[in-house]
């Protein structure tokens, strides 16, 4: 008797997915413009010492640079997020094949040869 073993459902990955990745990672920059001057005016106020002072100018490298960097805090933790609510399975591991162990069935599955 041989055993017929359905194959698993595969479900099919929205195309827009990558356009929704991008949207949120352009929302997150905005909001990170955003927050960008409160945060140098917190910093600046508690440490004098790190010599930040705020310009009028909305696009200079040291604004950019700090908008840049919350950016780069949030998208991993975003990221972090996804990853941990979008994750496989614990079975999904037993289904692996892994190579075999020993030299002889090394051999046996991909044939011998010499060096």
């Amino acid at each position: 008797m041989s055993q017929i073993k359905q194959a698993d459902k595969t479900r099919k990955r929205n195309p827009l997915l990558p356009v929704l990745g991008l949207m949120i990672a352009v929302t997150v920059f905005i909001f990170a413009y955003a927050v960008e001057d409160p945060f140098v005016k917190l910093i600046a106020k508690r440490f004098p010492q790190a010599g930040l002072t705020q310009t009028a100018d909305p696009f200079s490298a040291t604004r950019i640079l700090i908008t840049f960097g919350i950016w780069l805090v949030l998208l991993t933790i975003f990221s972090i997020v996804v990853a941990i609510l979008g994750g496989r399975q614990p079975d999904d591991a037993r289904d692996l094949v892994l190579p075999p162990r020993t030299q002889k069935e090394r051999d046996e599955r991909y044939g011998a040869h010499d060096d």
